[in-house]
């Protein structure tokens, strides 16, 4: 190898410790301070749950949404939640339950889910506004390298089980198109 190479090579090597620093910053960010991730890792040892630990290949399948903001990250969430009802969405005559979700999601939201009803698999019936997050982060999670999920111990549970028929990739995906999402 010349040394033009190996120049090159060492650039190249830099460059990817660099980025891998900085999907661990992000990640790490999403958790919480330290304080809170210290927590959670206490709770999970009382619990019995032995984190499972993220290697560098985890961190290069980081799913970009984790890299962001919490509010991101939830908006995304409720969007593919909202997704994930679709046929419930456009063909509900229950104005109540469709203002509650407005002022839960936000009309814009909601209005655009209901737009794209069609074009996605429905995983679930009618959800109620106080079930958008967890089920949205089902999905987000169903999505999320093992060792990563302690990270989104912040977040809503759900029931694992909508996201786990099948379809959580193309509602996530759509998801990241929603307004807003940047």
């Amino acid at each position: 190898m010349s040394a033009a190479q190996n120049h090159a090579a060492l650039g190249h090597a830099a460059q990817s410790r660099a980025t891998l620093a900085a999907i661990g910053r992000d990640v790490l960010a999403g958790g919480g301070d330290p304080g809170e991730r210290r927590a959670a890792a206490l709770l999970d040892r009382l619990a019995g749950r032995a984190p499972p630990a993220a290697t560098l290949g985890d961190l290069l399948e980081t799913p970009g949404w984790m890299r962001r903001p919490r509010a991101e990250q939830r908006r995304i969430a409720v969007a593919a939640a909202l997704l994930s009802m679709g046929p419930a969405l456009a063909t509900s005559i229950d104005g109540g339950w469709l203002r509650r979700l407005a002022d839960a999601a936000g009309e814009e939201l909601l209005d655009w889910a209901m737009e794209r009803a069609g074009d996605l698999p429905a995983l679930s019936g009618a959800l109620g506004p106080d079930e958008l997050e967890g089920r949205g982060f089902a999905l987000l999670r169903a999505l999320t390298p093992p060792s990563l999920r302690p990270h989104l111990g912040w977040a809503p549970g759900g029931s694992g089980s909508d996201a786990e028929a099948g379809g959580a990739e193309a509602l996530v995906a759509a998801a990241l198109e929603a307004p807003g999402a940047s």
